[in-house]
């Protein structure tokens, strides 16, 4: 409705099931909406449609960290460290 191309995580039906699993990924949506940083996307929204849970997040064009850790095998320590630097970085603001 806004326009905007998202990345949408949605929680497996089998899961919703459980209230204690929406509670957890409401949970999640929450806490990831807190996060203000170049480096973690952002979120959008939060809710459920035809019994779909989902969080909306900022889409961004590129490999994510499991891209990079599946292509790259073992990490370099060094490289492992300037990508947790930018993880923390994040979890900061």
């Amino acid at each position: 409705e806004l326009g905007r191309v998202v990345a949408l995580k949605i929680l497996p039906p089998n899961m919703a099931r459980d209230p204690e699993n929406v509670t957890r990924f409401k949970q999640e949506a929450r806490a990831a909406a807190r996060l203000d940083h170049d480096h973690v996307a952002r979120v959008f929204s939060c809710g459920e449609d035809k019994g779909l849970h989902f969080i909306a997040f900022e889409f961004v064009d590129g490999d994510n960290l499991r891209m990079v850790i599946d292509r790259a095998g073992v990490l370099a320590p060094a490289e492992a460290v300037r990508l947790m630097a930018q993880v923390a970085a994040g979890l900061q603001h």
